[in-house]
């Protein structure tokens, strides 16, 4: 797996600059452009997929306040959630995300899966590695390339390579059924039987 100074060599060679970082720590224009961009880039870079190494799972307890209308209980999302995907049990219109705290009318305890915020580079998968580093050299070429840098191809080269690691990240889960609400079901059901008392059971539709 890729270190934080591969990453950033690799960032460098996508800016089109012949320097490169030996430590984490070298206070040069290069390490310093990337110091200063690295966890930023690196959030976002987690939010832009649904990461299966980034992927975790927690039950949140209640908390003792209660939410001031709409609903009956909230829950506090853990510190390094970074996006949540799913409330097991309960279909997207049953809670809603406020801030960090999710907010439902559910006795609890809220079993989620999240997006966390994974911090050593070791635990990168390598098609992701290669898209943050694309994304590091769109925040860094204009300050270490100036004019030279071409930023519009270089974005377009991270959507490539993002794309790319996303269906690679996607093909190492099975399909997840997607369920349909009652919601959806109730106005499928009674649109059918509205189109057919009008259509006198013809079934033109």
């Amino acid at each position: 797996m890729a270190s934080y100074v591969e990453i950033a060599n690799a960032a460098a060679i996508a800016v089109g600059t012949s320097a490169r970082l030996t430590d984490p720590t070298d206070d040069t224009v290069l390490g310093r452009a990337v110091a200063a961009v690295w966890d930023v880039e690196r959030q976002a870079a987690l939010r832009d997929g649904a990461w299966n190494f980034a992927m975790r799972r927690d039950s949140l307890p209640r908390l003792a306040a209660s939410p001031k209308h709409g609903y009956t209980a909230q829950y506090k999302l853990p510190a390094d959630c970074l996006r949540l995907i799913e409330v097991y049990g309960y279909e997207r219109e049953c809670y809603q995300l406020e801030g960090r705290n999710v907010l439902a009318s559910i006795t609890g305890p809220l079993d989620i899966r999240y997006l966390a915020d994974v911090a050593e580079p070791a635990e990168f998968d390598v098609a992701f590695t290669k898209a943050f580093s694309l994304r590091i050299a769109c925040a860094i070429g204009n300050r270490i390339a100036g004019s030279t840098f071409k930023e519009e191809l270089n974005w377009d080269k991270y959507r490539a390579a993002l794309a790319e690691a996303k269906n690679s990240d996607a093909m190492e889960n099975p399909p997840i059924r997607q369920y349909e609400s009652e919601w959806i079901t109730a106005r499928f059901t009674a649109g059918a039987t509205d189109l057919n008392r009008i259509d006198g059971g013809r079934g033109w539709w």
